[in-house]
């Protein structure tokens, strides 16, 4: 399934893979403080911080071109709001802003990546956030794969039943109405889930398997990454 892609990568087994998530989590956050507070007059240079994300998808042996190209679906907010610092006059802080947003999402990719996301969810609360917020990412999750499932199934459908020779104007009006079915049959195979998960036991909840343990080298990643980051910001600053 193309809309699983990222969770099949997060299953791999390399070094970086077995780093504990909150090192990871850690050392985004630190890469991402300093991508967004490099100076203006940085320019293109701030295009160096793609270094050490590219570095990590080539360690965890991730598909490059996957990765780059997955990462510059951030690019359909940002060029719209660089096109017109452009026209204002601004055409380096537009190249920076461009820069900048493409370098943080392909660090939230690789991070995202090489992390199964129970892994991340775990981390996020042994980190202190409170489990309720935990509770709805977790599920939000899970059920995206549940509606873009519905979505795929809804689509072939469509297919079967020649909707590509419909006329264009007359798509819209069709489309109109798979998507209400789409709801309305997610919404249902939501249900039974839930009532699923509570023939099973679940009280609210999530159990997780294996214990969590922080060992020396998620030590060395914390350690010679955010040396590196913060080397790269001062030379930038």
């Amino acid at each position: 399934m193309q809309y699983a892609v990222v969770d099949e990568w997060s299953r791999g087994g390399s070094w970086l893979h077995r780093r504990d998530a909150r090192a990871k989590l850690g050392v985004l956050v630190l890469f991402l403080l300093a991508v967004s507070v490099s100076p203006a007059q940085a320019g293109w240079r701030v295009g160096a911080f793609g270094v050490f994300p590219l570095t990590a998808l080539l360690a965890a042996r991730l598909p490059v071109a996957g990765v780059l190209w997955r990462a510059a679906a951030i690019l359909a907010f940002t060029v719209p709001f660089a096109v017109g610092v452009w026209i204002a006059g601004e055409p380096d802080r537009a190249l920076l802003l461009l820069l900048k947003s493409y370098v943080s999402a392909l660090a939230c990719l690789v991070t995202v990546g090489v992390t199964p996301w129970t892994r991340l969810v775990q981390a996020f609360r042994k980190l202190g956030m409170p489990p309720i917020l935990t509770q709805v990412m977790e599920l939000l999750y899970r059920y995206l794969f549940l509606l873009a499932g519905q979505a795929a199934g809804a689509r072939t459908a469509a297919l079967c039943r020649g909707f590509a020779g419909v006329p264009r104007f007359q798509q819209f009006r069709v489309a109109a109405g798979v998507v209400a079915v789409l709801f309305g049959r997610s919404l249902e195979r939501a249900g039974r889930v839930e009532r699923g998960m509570a023939a099973r036991g679940f009280r609210g909840e999530f159990l997780y398997a294996g214990a969590v343990l922080w060992v020396w080298q998620d030590t060395v990643l914390v350690c010679f990454s955010m040396t590196g980051v913060i080397a790269a910001w001062w030379v930038l600053r």
